[in-house]
């Protein structure tokens, strides 16, 4: 017989573990914050690193936080593992993120496992912001994690989009062209404007800000490692359309820019300035001209990263599954080939019109019918345009 002691669960090592957790409100934050309550219910703690932001002091900001519907699940399971998520005012651009000393006193004494997250992901960031966020700020987490006593784990957040000149990307850290320290140096002393002037020539090969800053900041952890589908979109859009649709969703992806142009300018540029023209001449205000220069903003800096094919390796993924306890394989899912796809997007959809949207559910028969009359409307109108 096999001596060794059998694997330990997930829930198990997270027993009676406190954790500190920074951008816990952000997309990824909120889900991991949730999952981590409800799947391991022996947290002792979990302290989150919460700004005061627009007047509301971080305990109302916390209240807000929990009242989130992706919390309804652990009130209904662990209600009582609500009183264990705390706040802690603080901002990642201050020394020690700003905590007061009670606080830095706290997580030196009990902390053991600390999540950084904290990020910005605007990809037209200057380089300056982008730097004293992502990179100087990792490296303020680094040193508040060293005063830990505790400590066990060190999690930096990082992105898959870090080296884009990288054909197979690999799990593995890649040399940075640059230095985190020289780097954080020179964005203190050089001049905004010659920063700015000279950003295209700094952040090269990455297409921005927000790529160049993480893959430094990979860098910056490695430093201290060991211290201390289209189709399935047409049809579930068609089965769960939105109840207030301008216009009727249509798409068809192409490697050509000229006809991504050509297709964007008649479908549009044209129907945006027609709207503001009607609105003009009924008296009321124009926007859609705005919220169409929003959205060809949005693809121009997204253009670098879905107008190509991105192969990453897994291996070292699928060996840390295939070591999971039955149990935490079921509860912790990581097997996407059981992912049914349709009903995943229809899911996301109906969620989408839930939760940001705020639609009532029932109005789905209307939406529906509307979405029926903007189908007619847009083969007229793909007619018309080539007559």
């Amino acid at each position: 017989m096999d001596g060794s002691p059998p694997p330990m669960g997930v829930a198990e090592y997270y027993a009676e573990k406190t954790l500190f957790i920074t951008g816990a409100t952000g997309f990824m934050g909120k889900a991991m914050v949730e999952k981590l309550l409800r799947c391991c219910p022996g947290i002792r703690a979990m302290y989150i690193l919460l700004r005061p932001k627009k007047g509301v002091g971080v305990e109302e900001r916390l209240s807000n936080f929990l009242n989130n519907q992706i919390f309804d699940k652990l009130r209904e399971k662990y209600p009582e593992n609500l009183a264990k998520l705390k706040a802690m005012a603080g901002d990642i651009l201050e020394e020690n993120f700003g905590l007061s000393d009670e606080h830095i006193k706290t997580l030196q004494r009990e902390c053991q496992i600390v999540f950084h997250g904290a990020a910005s992901v605007r990809f037209n960031m200057s380089l300056k912001d982008a730097v004293n966020l992502n990179i100087a700020g990792t490296y303020r987490a680094l040193r508040l994690a060293e005063g830990m006593s505790k400590l066990e784990v060190f999690v930096h957040i990082s992105t898959s989009y870090c080296r884009s000149d990288v054909q197979v990307l690999e799990e593995k850290l890649y040399a940075c062209r640059h230095n985190a320290h020289h780097l954080m140096e020179l964005v203190q002393w050089m001049e905004p404007e010659l920063l700015d002037l000279l950003q295209k020539k700094i952040t090269l090969p990455e297409p921005n800000t927000y790529g160049y800053t993480k893959c430094i900041a990979e860098g910056l952890v490695a430093e201290y490692n060991g211290r201390g589908l289209k189709s399935v979109s047409r049809l579930v859009l068609h089965e769960n359309p939105f109840v207030e649709m301008f216009w009727f969703p249509d798409g068809t992806p192409t490697h050509s820019r000229l006809r991504h142009r050509i297709d964007a300018f008649l479908s549009h540029t044209i129907p945006a300035y027609l709207v503001d023209a009607i609105l003009w001449c009924i008296g009321q205000p124009r926007f859609m001209v705005r919220v169409k220069q929003r959205v060809s903003m949005g693809l121009e800096m997204l253009e670098h990263y879905i107008s190509r094919s991105w192969c990453f390796k897994n291996g070292y993924f699928m060996s840390l599954r295939q070591r999971l306890t039955p149990e935490d394989d079921r509860t912790f899912f990581t097997n996407l080939n059981d992912i049914n796809w349709m009903e995943y997007m229809n899911n996301y959809v109906l969620g989408m019109k839930y939760y940001c949207l705020k639609e009532d559910p029932a109005l789905l028969p209307k939406a529906r019918k509307r979405y029926q009359r903007m189908y007619v409307a847009h083969k007229v109108f793909m007619v018309l345009r080539f007559l």
